[in-house]
């Protein structure tokens, strides 16, 4: 039997049910941690703030304690606090990963600034 990953989703709502739509099982925070998601996406990015860890941490913490191996920033506000916060390699920015694969793929190599 293949080894299983527990993946979290963590962004707004469209984010999270675009990979439902695909057939991907995604592990979703609870209501309480995703109330917090949507406030650091909303009530802080989308202000122009640079997000509050503090509320990263409960997250954090949320999808370590439901067992999750890694978590998808599947938000581009959240790729954007992720340019504001050093975070574990427990995330991907899924935005980082799909520039990276559009410029190798058109033939270019990656420029490390």
């Amino acid at each position: 039997m293949a080894e299983t990953y527990r993946i979290a989703v963590i962004g707004d709502w469209d984010s999270v049910m675009g990979f439902q739509a695909l057939g991907l099982e995604a592990v979703t925070p609870d209501p309480e941690t995703q109330k917090i998601v949507m406030s650091v996406i909303y009530d802080e990015i989308k202000r122009g703030e640079q997000g509050s860890r503090e509320k990263f941490l409960t997250i954090d913490r949320a999808l370590r304690a439901m067992g999750c191996d890694c978590a998808i920033l599947a938000c581009t506000e959240l790729s954007v606090f992720a340019t504001y916060h050093s975070l574990p390699p427990f995330y991907v920015d899924a935005m980082g990963v799909l520039a990276e694969q559009a410029v190798t793929r058109c033939g270019y190599p990656l420029r490390m600034i």
